[in-house]
């Protein structure tokens, strides 16, 4: 990929006397690296140029590190990296993100703590989550780029500043610089020195990705899978990201967690098919024509036309005995017919409201298990493992509240 392929933008906060961070760019290789330390006494001195002249140091032990590799790849540049984050103390919290592009190969690394996210086309998720708190702990992943991707590297604490949905709405058709701008204000309105992040845009020519394809190493070849109902990504066009983010020695796990989706799947689908052959009751039904005893159970209809009976055999009477004139009768019969028509409506209204309850059950129980399949779906392109996560989240919210509906009903 040609260097005017590149297209990036960056954030960085403010120093404070407790926090630093900063944003790095040298040719493919960003960075982005923050450190904190504990906040001192009230009253006591406290120096900001200090975090600033280590972080400084550090970037460019790491500079020189990386720049003297003979072969940079996965290994490699973790082990340039864990040699730089040794030299940091230990009462300084650090959190470093770093991405290298050799060709159409992308190396991503976390250190200590930090996040990358990925959108691509319509889809959005993280690559790499990792927060350890440890300097000597690396998180990496690897894997091919498309044309249009943007990739953001960010510290963890930028990721408390800026939420995951901000995030994801600012990315819609904007430039690295548009984003930043949009971006930026809620960074730099917060006292926190250690926000710092990258956004990259990749961009490339049609021809150029066709070349690509042809030199892609045999080694990193993936093998064939069975097919999971959802539209493959192969590359350079189609090409699965989480396929190539996932580790070699995770293969076999990732077959069974395949397995395990589809039943999830399976499970979404049949709560996605009883959600839409269902339609609410309208209030209109609520009355004694046909529609409402309709939907009444047999023991209720039971129960109703027995009353329904004594009010027929009372209105047939004549009560013709010397106790009861002509109006006392009328208001017997008027009085029998109110009780009936309350005790009617009471057990409608006891129905209705046992309904109600239980619609808005199973409406919060399902929007919860739909929300995690959603998400699981979406970053089934991006990354694998926490796909399968977020599916065993609706799987596990559908079996611990299936109990709670009748078996046969509508729920």
């Amino acid at each position: 990929m040609a260097d005017s392929g590149l297209n990036f933008s960056s954030i960085v906060a403010n120093p404070t006397a407790s926090s630093w961070s900063q944003a790095y760019n040298a040719g493919k290789l960003f960075a982005v690296l923050s450190l904190q330390k504990p906040k001192e006494e009230e009253g006591a001195s406290t120096d900001p140029e200090n975090l600033g002249s280590l972080g400084k140091d550090l970037l460019s032990t790491f500079e020189q590190e990386f720049f003297t590799l003979e072969t940079k790849d996965l290994t490699s540049i973790k082990d340039a990296i864990l040699r730089t984050t040794s030299k940091i103390p230990g009462n300084i919290k650090c959190s470093f993100a770093a991405a290298f592009l050799a060709d159409s190969v992308l190396y991503l690394f976390v250190a200590s703590a930090g996040k990358i996210y990925l959108k691509r086309e319509s889809k959005f998720g993280s690559i790499i989550d990792f927060s350890d708190n440890s300097p000597d702990s690396v998180k990496s992943a690897s894997g091919y780029l498309q044309n249009g991707d943007i990739l953001i590297i960010e510290t963890e604490a930028f990721s408390k500043i800026v939420s995951l949905q901000n995030l994801a709405d600012s990315l819609d058709h904007q430039t690295p610089s548009e984003i930043s701008e949009t971006l930026a204000p809620r960074v730099h309105e917060k006292d926190e020195g250690a926000a710092s992040a990258i956004i990259i845009a990749f961009k490339e020519e049609v021809s150029d990705i066709e070349n690509l394809s042809e030199a892609q190493p045999e080694e990193e070849a993936k093998p064939e899978e069975e097919p999971s109902g959802e539209p493959e990504i192969k590359e350079p066009q189609s090409q699965e990201f989480a396929q190539d983010m996932a580790r070699a020695d995770k293969e076999e796990e990732s077959e069974e967690l395949s397995e395990e989706r589809k039943t999830i799947e399976e499970k979404i689908g049949e709560a996605s098919e009883i959600e839409e052959d269902y339609i609410p009751p309208r209030s209109s039904d609520l009355n004694f024509g046909p529609s409402a005893r309709d939907e009444i159970t047999p023991g209720r209809r039971s129960f109703l036309k027995r009353f329904g009976g004594i009010g027929s055999f009372l209105s047939r009477r004549s009560f013709r005995t010397s106790g009861f004139s002509r109006s006392r009768r009328t208001l017997l019969t008027v009085a029998v017919i109110i009780v009936s028509v309350i005790l009617v409506s009471s057990v409608l209204a006891i129905n209705q409201r046992q309904s109600s309850r239980q619609k808005a059950l199973f409406n919060e129980v399902y929007a919860q298990a739909q929300s995690k399949y959603e998400e699981g779906k979406n970053l089934l392109d991006l990354n694998e493992d926490l796909a399968n996560e977020s599916l065993r989240e609706a799987q596990k919210i559908l079996s611990e509240n299936k109990d709670k509906f009748k078996k046969g009903s509508g729920e």
